[in-house]
């Protein structure tokens, strides 16, 4: 089974791999570090990139959880029935890793509800949630997950986002396209007040092809990785790539862009109860 994948994606989930690394780091201290971390991955396909000989977000997870060994729970969600029958095979070894056949939009409650059966306070949850749609604001649930991320600001955020969606979008609202006047559309560097953290970090997108936007948001400072061209937020560094993200010339739209609910459908099956599989 294979999803979005290019010649960009082998970059994009190292990039995924350090930021995920840090925020497993941050949660390590030895206060924390007997607590569970959670992990949920919005868009996680299959788990391997078999176009491009790479593995996926979800083992690119584990990859780090492996290095430094602690409890965890991991829920990973994929409409495609396939991709996520695929990924819970490769995953059976692993009793705390969760697999659901649903619509993203379905998955934070269900998070949430399990937070609450282990009586997890939710403003001290450690973890993250991945983000890597194929376009820019569509295909995950953004204000769902922007309450999820004011309640638990403990937890990273890791977003992989389109720019040449933005740019087709922000040119139908520039150019004044029938129903987009009103249409709701968050410049790249209003993300991390939009979901309520002050500290992370940006990466300068790769020159040409289908340009991806890669930051990590979270609630204190933990420095930048720079082998990966990974750049404090706040840096000058940071705000130039924010900036020249946000005035990226809108496109002169020559086909139908990504519209609200485009890709949405409605879910192949409810999602099951933790622990029961899929």
């Amino acid at each position: 089974m294979t999803q979005g994948q290019g010649s960009q994606t082998e970059q994009k989930e190292r990039g995924i791999g350090v930021a995920s690394a840090v925020s497993l780091r941050l949660s390590n201290a030895s206060q924390c570090r007997h607590f569970p971390f959670w992990h949920v991955d919005l868009n996680s396909g299959c788990g391997i990139n078999a176009q491009v000989g790479c593995d996926g977000s979800p083992l690119v997870f584990f990859a780090n959880v492996d290095k430094s060994p602690r409890p965890f729970h991991a829920f990973f969600v994929d409409k495609v029935e396939g991709a996520i029958l695929e990924l819970s095979e490769r995953l059976k070894h692993r009793p705390t890793a969760y697999c659901f056949h649903a619509d993203n939009s379905e998955i934070l409650p269900v998070v949430k509800r399990m937070m609450e059966q282990h009586r997890e306070n939710p403003r001290y949850v450690f973890g993250s949630v991945i983000v890597d749609p194929n376009g820019y604001d569509t295909d995950w649930p953004i204000d769902k997950l922007r309450d999820f991320a004011h309640e638990h600001p403990r937890m990273d955020i890791i977003l992989n986002l389109s720019l040449r969606s933005f740019s087709l979008q922000n040119g139908h609202k520039v150019q004044g396209s029938k129903g987009w006047a009103n249409r709701r559309l968050i410049r790249p560097s209003e993300w991390p007040s939009f979901l309520g953290r002050q500290h992370g970090v940006v990466r300068e997108p790769s020159p040409g092809g289908h340009r991806f936007l890669l930051m990590c948001l979270r609630s204190m400072p933990a420095g930048a990785s720079r082998p990966m061209g990974m750049w404090d937020i706040h840096s000058s560094k940071g705000r130039e790539v924010f900036q020249n993200a946000d005035n990226k010339p809108g496109l002169a739209p020559n086909a139908t862009p990504q519209l609200p609910g485009l890709f949405e459908a409605p879910c192949f099956s409810s999602c099951a109860q933790p622990g029961v599989g899929a």
